[in-house]
């Protein structure tokens, strides 16, 4: 087919610039690599469960989930806000101050934080209300989430029980060495709106954006080797031609074919899946490790959010570790010794699958955010996007696509496919 646009990428990124590309009336040639679209947002079907690919979870206060999404098509399954936070001993319950008063009120004589870090919470969820996609900006204090938190005044309890296992999680930086601009984001997403997932997986979402398209093309198991001006040459020597190239996948596969582009540093985690015969608690509510001690951060019983994703008979338990290690056995039994001082029964659990994800979110400190919406424009009509060009998250992934495709329209509109000399005004992108 001819199409107006080639995008290298059928994740998130790609997949919402081809669709604004077709709200602005053209059309666009996606070529993926993989078997399927999504990027890192896949899921698979092992022995009756429908595992994602890494533990992930749906925002639904995403401006752009919610701008290109039907969120009733996806059935979102809610988890209840709030933690459950191993504290050594036992789980302590620690819901939103501002909704759940009883919870709160508990919560403000329990051994996570005190009752003026129960009033600092509330009071940053108050602060960081409007913040949106487009209101981020790289004009406040450079500084990591870990200073952020301290200079906001929470307790270093606080920070070590509840702050670094969900925020570190959330943005696989067990350090929180990431810029607080885009914690302030974060943050505000998860205080704005539910925590959910889609009934039948996270790849829900890029399956939709995918079956959304009605003038585009996508062609997978098909693998990029060289992008340049106008064209793009196969793993098999074909070269396919555009007037605009936009290189939509993660940011080491983008350093590669695009010369010149800085290098984006990711970060890797693991997810480890069992089934249990029951659910070892029954709240839909995710549980943290507020010791860090053993090599789980957080885990969920997914089924008792989304309960599709199980076979119907075991319970599907998730539990997230945020770094990589070769030996797979010697985690296992790690996550067992661990889960077993949590919960009884986990000698009965069964081992489902390991998920390594060597590239799981870009690291996004304060040398390297600013700015946080990244130049999408290489040149020549060669165009660049992804999390790694935005926040480190599904909306950054979505925004950048979109603001790719809108670029191309505006710079088509302008007649400029060179890049322009010091006279020849051109909007920023």
């Amino acid at each position: 087919m001819n199409a107006d646009v080639i995008i290298v990428g059928a994740g998130l990124a790609g997949l919402t610039c081809a669709k604004r590309l077709e709200e602005q009336g053209r059309s666009a040639l996606i070529l993926e690599a993989s078997d399927g679209v999504g990027g890192r947002v896949r899921t698979d079907e092992v022995d009756g469960f429908l595992l994602d690919r890494g533990f992930q979870v749906f925002l639904e206060a995403y401006p752009e989930t919610q701008r290109f999404l039907d969120y009733k098509a996806l059935d979102l399954q809610r988890f209840k806000r709030g933690a459950m936070i191993w504290t050594g001993e036992k789980f302590t319950r620690l819901g939103d101050p501002r909704k759940d008063v009883i919870g709160g009120i508990k919560a403000a004589v329990s051994d996570v934080g005190g009752l003026a870090d129960k009033a600092k919470l509330a009071k940053l969820w108050s602060k960081l209300e409007l913040v949106k996609a487009n209101g981020i900006s790289s004009k406040g204090k450079h500084q990591t989430t870990l200073e952020a938190l301290r200079d906001f005044g929470f307790s270093e309890h606080m920070i070590e029980r509840f702050m670094r296992p969900l925020f570190g999680g959330a943005m696989v930086d067990p350090e929180l060495e990431n810029s607080s601009e885009l914690f302030d984001f974060i943050f505000s997403m998860f205080g704005a709106g539910d925590t959910s997932l889609p009934a039948l997986g996270m790849d829900s979402v890029p399956k939709q954006l995918a079956t959304s398209l009605t003038r585009s093309d996508i062609r997978l198991d098909t693998r990029v080797a060289r992008v340049a001006k106008g064209e793009v040459e196969l793993d098999d020597g074909d070269v396919l031609e555009a007037e605009h190239i936009v290189v939509a996948t993660d940011g080491p596969a983008a350093c590669e074919l695009i010369d010149g582009l800085e290098t984006c540093e990711m970060r890797g985690s693991m997810t480890v899946y069992f089934s249990a015969p029951e659910p070892p608690y029954d709240e839909n509510i995710l549980a943290l490790n507020g010791t860090h001690r053993g090599p789980i951060n957080s885990l969920t019983v997914v089924t008792n959010t989304a309960p599709a994703y199980g076979d119907g008979r075991r319970a599907l338990v998730s539990g997230s570790v945020l770094r990589v290690v070769e030996d797979e056995e010697k985690l296992i039994a790690q996550c067992r010794a661990q889960l077993s001082r949590w919960f009884h029964g986990v000698a009965d659990w069964e081992h489902l699958r390991t998920y390594v994800l060597h590239n799981s979110l870009p690291r996004q400190a304060p040398d390297t955010m600013p700015p946080v919406h990244k130049s999408l424009d290489m040149g020549h009509g060669v165009w660049v996007c992804g999390d790694h060009r935005d926040t480190a998250s599904i909306n950054g992934a979505m925004l950048s696509g979109r603001r790719v495709a809108e670029a191309i329209v505006e710079a088509s509109r302008w007649g400029f496919l060179e890049q322009p000399g010091p006279e020849e005004p051109r909007p920023r992108v």
